[in-house]
């Protein structure tokens, strides 16, 4: 496995950081977060890359899956 380049590393936390913004946004007004608004979120902000906006997708449905299982009762 390739280890990844720092630009990479950097895109992916600033992924990770626009979809923590985008679902803690969500929690106050919703019992599910839905994707698509999360998707609308993470598009609105203008100040990520392509790349760190893939990243933000990807770990924003990582976060809905996570927070779902807790809900229904998963570890």
């Amino acid at each position: 496995m390739a280890e990844k380049s720092l630009e990479e590393k950097i895109d992916e936390l600033f992924g990770i950081c626009a979809a923590l913004t985008a679902f803690v946004t969500e929690l106050p007004n919703a019992t599910a977060v839905e994707m698509p608004k999360m998707k609308a979120a993470i598009a609105a902000n203008k100040a990520l890359t392509e790349a760190q906006a893939k990243f933000a997708v990807d770990a924003a449905r990582e976060l809905k899956h996570a927070a779902a299982e807790k809900h229904e009762g998963g570890h």
